[in-house]
């Protein structure tokens, strides 16, 4: 069967149904019409205030890790209880 022979019934359907007022009454825009259209309007973007807000905040949170220091961190003997623990206890 061919696509136009499938479309053929349905646009004969379309065409012989007259279009009553009621019709257009509910072809007035709704709810998730005005959502959609809300959705295609393109977003804008952040605003300069913004994007010097979160620069500066990145650059505080670096500088005070910075000050903080890796020694804090971990310590040395931790590391190496770490590295000489063995991994399999289970298996002796």
């Amino acid at each position: 069967m061919t696509p136009t022979l499938r479309v053929l019934p349905l646009r004969m359907f379309a065409e012989d149904r007259s279009l009553s007022p009621l019709a257009f009454s509910l072809a007035e825009s709704s709810e998730l019409e005005s959502r959609v259209r809300r959705m295609l309007v393109p977003a804008s973007g952040f605003s300069g205030k913004t994007m010097l807000m979160l620069g500066g905040l990145g650059f505080l949170a670096a500088c005070s890790l910075a000050m903080i220091g890796p020694e804090s961190a971990i310590l040395k003997t931790e590391v190496q209880l770490r590295l000489t623990a063995d991994p399999f206890p289970g298996e002796k």
